[in-house]
């Protein structure tokens, strides 16, 4: 039986997710926070994590990109899911008679608009993940409410007040990370972290060498490295290339960076609905 780390407690869309991605019979191990999964899979206790990479509203995952940075595990696929936000509440009273607030920060963000036009006045604090803000609501005195999945209200038997309350249409991206690369045959994505040096131009002539090796860049995007002066940058193409051509393709683009790193190359999938994805276990 497969086994997968995800961020914890149960009922978080990440163990939702890691079912629709793998199937119901699967064996799930909760952790307290994303660096946990990393450790896990790292020190080879279990052998596959899964984790959220990017939010269409938050961005991406900032401790997500830290650990693929700071590890050797590398991608082995990916699944969109559209995340769909309730309001959970540890009573029978409506959202503006609320007088606390608890949530995931990404979730926060997510449903930002909503909380500004009918939470005016409530106290936010802050939780790992959004099944552990549905257990401190659970067991909180005061009118409290959280952010979260219909799975999570059922799990911590907490009353949807409202539905839907995420910002538009809100997809999360997650990642299947292990040791080894994947194995499967058709891979339409190579994703690669890399740091370039601090002069004029440096992503200019990088991109050049994307171009002239015939890669279609699908995405990048850059956060704080560890000195002031240092960004790194995370790169995705589409293309079916295999690990040996991608790991060439790193030493062609060495001389134009400080280091690189080749996180793997993989499927993606995409779920339309969450409803028409295996039956969440219980």
């Amino acid at each position: 039986m497969m086994a997968y780390a995800v961020l914890g407690p149960i009922g978080t869309f990440s163990e939702e997710a890691v079912r629709l991605y793998a199937g119901c019979n699967i064996e799930v191990r909760v952790t307290e926070n994303i660096v946990e999964v990393f450790a896990l899979v790292e020190r080879e206790e279990i052998s596959d994590g899964f984790v959220p990479l990017e939010n269409s509203s938050a961005g991406m995952i900032s401790t997500t990109m830290e650990c693929l940075s700071a590890t050797s595990l590398k991608i082995k696929g990916a699944l969109e899911v559209p995340v769909k936000q309730c309001l959970l509440a540890n009573g029978d009273f409506t959202p503006d008679q609320a007088e606390l607030l608890i949530s995931q920060p990404a979730a926060l963000e997510q449903c930002r608009q909503y909380i500004k036009s009918n939470l005016k006045r409530v106290r936010i604090e802050i939780a790992d993940s959004t099944a552990r803000a549905a257990q401190l609501v659970q067991g909180e005195k005061r009118r409290a409410a959280a952010i979260g999945g219909r799975q999570a209200g059922r799990i911590y038997g907490l009353n949807i007040i409202a539905t839907d309350i995420q910002d538009g249409l809100n997809y999360t991206r997650f990642v299947h990370v292990g040791k080894n690369g994947s194995t499967e045959v058709d891979r339409h994505k190579s994703s690669l972290l890399l740091s370039l040096p601090d002069k004029v131009g440096a992503l200019y002539e990088l991109l050049g060498v994307f171009a002239r090796s015939n890669l279609n860049l699908k995405q990048i995007d850059s956060r704080p490295g560890g000195s002031q002066q240092e960004y790194i940058f995370y790169i995705e193409v589409e293309q079916g290339k295999n690990d040996i051509i991608m790991e060439l393709f790193l030493e062609e683009i060495a001389p134009y960076c400080n280091w690189s790193k080749y996180l793997g190359s993989y499927t993606q999938r995409r779920i339309i609905d969450v409803d028409c994805g295996p039956p969440y276990a219980s």
